[in-house]
Order: structure tokens, then C-alpha cells, then sequence
């Protein structure tokens, strides 16, 4: 864990990172027009709603993740990951601002438990900001992170991200492009911190010499 005055950095990139990424809010509410990045196979995919709870589960997911790395990462791991998020949220917000998507959901007939929360969710989560699917590159990233810190754990790490990526499509949340678009942002943006922190790896190694 980083001493105190070394982690309040930490705590103010955190307060960033998820700040950005709040304004999913006031847009999903409040955006109108745009698209439907509908394809045909997205017409295959049936709608499943004992998937909103992986798809909800994410939420919690991602907050522990954030705040646990941001306690506990050594430096280059953390400094990785503050670079990937503030990359992924900007890009993805941005992209909602300024390119409007939306999902058309199909209508729940069932009375099952699962179809009654996934009712709630589509009462409170307007169709709006499908794409890029935050669900998709949040998720994403927090499990190359992660693969990246405890490597041990990679296959946990790997079932996770997989079972909430399929949660945003069977919960008809989201299309195929809204998750393929998440996915490469999250890569991209992982590649890029990981090239920004060797960069910051060698300047330091060149101000010893």
C-alpha cells in the first residue's frame, strides 16, 4: 500500500475516473435521436432475463476493483491502470456525447423474478450510450488488470469477463457492435498505458544516469 501522501494522487485520479464516467447518467437520460448499431445477427440472439444478474453484478464489480487497485496496486500495475481508465471513460463518454446510440428492447411478457428486476432495470436505464458498451470496456479492462496483478487467478478473472459481456447481450441491453466497440477501446487502452508507463519506465532510468 502506498504511503499516505503518495495515495492521495491515487485518490484524486480515482475521484476523476469515476466522475467522468458518471456522466453516463445525465446523457442516458437525457440524449435523443441518434442510431441503432443493430446487425442481423443480433436478431438471432434471444433474450434471457436471468442475465441481469451478472449484468448487475458488474457494478459492484468495478467500484471494488478501482478502489481495491487504487489501495493496493504497486506503482507501474496502478499507473497502468489509471491511464487505461481515464482513456476508456473519456473516449467512451465522449463517444456517447457526440454520437448518440440506442438499443430498441424487446417487450418482457414473463413473471419470473429475473424478468421483473430486468423490467426495473429498463424502467431506470434509458436505451441510450449502447455504444461503446461500458459495460463491455469497464468489465474488460478491470479483467486484463487483473490478469495483469494476480495472474493466478487469470482463469476466474477470464470467466468473469466473459459471463458479464454475454449478460449485456442476452439482457438485450446491448448489440453486437456496442460489445465488439467496448472491447477494442478496452484493448486499446491498455496497450496505450502499458506503452505510456515503459516511456515513463525509461525517463526515470535516464534522470538516474
Amino acid at each position: 500500500m502506498p504511503g499516505y501522501k503518495r495515495f492521495l494522487p491515487r485518490l484524486g485520479i480515482l475521484i476523476l475516473i469515476i466522475g467522468i464516467q458518471s456522466l453516463y447518467a445525465p446523457l442516458n437520460q437525457n440524449l435523443s435521436g441518434g442510431i441503432a448499431p443493430f446487425l442481423w445477427l443480433d436478431a438471432l440472439i434471444r433474450l434471457h432475463p436471468i442475465w441481469v444478474y451478472p449484468y448487475l453484478l458488474a457494478l459492484p464489480i468495478w467500484v471494488v476493483s478501482l478502489i481495491w487497485g487504487t489501495i493496493r496496486m504497486d506503482a507501474r500495475t496502478y499507473r497502468v491502470m489509471a491511464v487505461a481508465a481515464l482513456i476508456a471513460v473519456v473516449v467512451g463518454v465522449t463517444t456517447y456525447a457526440v454520437f448518440p446510440t440506442y438499443v430498441s428492447r424487446p417487450e418482457i411478457t414473463s413473471q419470473t423474478l429475473g424478468s421483473n428486476l430486468l423490467r426495473w432495470v429498463y424502467a431506470h436505464d434509458q436505451p441510450y450510450n449502447a455504444l461503446p458498451s461500458s459495460h463491455v470496456y469497464l468489465t474488460l479492462l478491470c479483467g486484463l488488470l487483473w490478469m495483469r496483478w494476480k495472474p493466478r487467478g487469470r482463469l476466474i478473472w477470464l470467466a468473469g469477463v466473459l459471463t458479464i459481456c454475454l449478460s449485456t447481450l442476452f439482457t438485450k441491453q446491448h448489440y453486437l457492435l456496442d460489445v465488439i466497440s467496448g472491447a477494442l477501446l478496452a484493448g486499446l487502452a491498455y496497450i496505450i498505458a502499458i506503452g505510456v508507463d515503459r516511456w515513463w519506465k525509461n525517463q526515470k532510468a535516464q534522470e538516474v544516469d
